[in-house]
């Protein structure tokens, strides 16, 4: 018989994720709580990101965001641009080079994936302007690119700030 081993780092990944889909789940995860956890992440992230990034890191990272501003200044097809934040974040945890943060990054992108990409989805294409769009994650890259972990922290508050309301006023019209 064939037996195939899986790496420890993906058993011990897939082990975390069932319980916490199930804490979700069981307690009736709601955006909110998405939204908490991902500011948590995403805001300190950011700002190890600036410390620790590479001239490298920082060519992909404005790869990202070249891609981005291509795509919403030519055709603007709201999935593709969901694809391009999601590697966006994506890349910040890998810059970060905590193996943590990526795990953590990677479990909760599929813990919450469906939810997530739903919100992001109507947030890109009803509540962003193209350029809010751009310029958010632009700032936040070139902050990291100034080595300015301080400044990057507050650029990503702002886009934190951004998407809390877009989903405030998505639940509002959904409740209506």
């Amino acid at each position: 018989p064939l037996i195939v081993t899986l790496p420890i780092a993906l058993v011990i990944e897939k082990s975390l994720i069932e319980p916490l889909s199930m804490i979700f789940k069981l307690n009736d995860g709601t955006w909110q709580n998405v939204l908490e956890f991902r500011e948590l992440l995403e805001l300190q992230t950011v700002k190890i990101a600036a410390i620790r990034a590479t001239e490298k890191q920082c060519i992909e990272l404005k790869n990202i965001i070249d891609e981005m501003k291509e795509e919403t200044n030519i055709t603007y097809n709201s999935k593709t641009v969901v694809l391009l934040d999601q590697k966006f974040h994506n890349k910040l945890a890998n810059i970060s080079s905590n193996y943590l943060i990526e795990s953590l990054f990677t479990m909760s992108s599929k813990l919450f994936e469906v939810f997530i990409e739903e919100a992001r989805e109507k947030i890109i294409s009803t509540y962003w302007s193209k350029e809010v769009l751009f310029e958010k994650h632009n700032d936040i890259y070139e902050a990291i690119k100034n080595k300015s972990p301080d400044l990057a922290y507050e650029k990503m508050k702002d886009h934190m700030g951004i998407i809390r309301k877009s989903y405030s006023e998505i639940k509002l019209k959904e409740d209506c």
